[in-house]
């Protein structure tokens, strides 16, 4: 049995409604407008940033804009992942790993900044070894 998509209830069709339900657990690289409602009562915004090959002991600039996000008015959620191609292993961003107690060696991080009053992510590696990264930023916007 299949269920006709087009079916029309309360005004919407079943794809409209499915479409409703599933809107704020999309990730996207192009900007998606969440179902989520910051704390000044603005929608909140998503998008997912991908940057490979980024070099070990570096810091790479991804300037928002070049990437479609415009208008950020704040950040309020900045969450990811690093993928090292040559043993297989992922790892939460940000990421710590110390060779012995208190001695941090190794580390990753993503931040959003200001760069010449253009919103950049810099996305550090000082892990030491060539990562590729997917990271997820949520914003609000100031048109909003």
């Amino acid at each position: 049995m299949q269920i006709n998509p087009d079916i029309i209830v309360e005004d919407k069709t079943l794809k409209q409604i499915k479409d409703e339900a599933f809107k704020a657990d999309v990730y996207s690289t192009d900007e998606v407008k969440t179902d989520k409602v910051w704390t000044d009562g603005s929608p909140i915004y998503r998008t997912t940033i991908v940057s490979k090959q980024v070099n070990g002991d570096s810091c790479k600039d991804v300037t928002l804009s070049s990437v479609g996000v415009n208008d950020i008015k704040q950040v309020v959620d900045l969450y990811g992942t690093a993928y090292q191609t040559s043993n297989n292993m992922t790892v939460p961003v940000p990421y710590i790993w110390g060779g012995s107690k208190a001695n941090i060696t190794q580390w990753i991080s993503i931040y959003v900044i200001n760069r010449s009053k253009v919103p950049t992510l810099a996305i550090e590696n000082h892990q030491g070894t060539v990562l590729d990264f997917n990271v997820t930023l949520e914003y609000t916007k100031a048109t909003e």
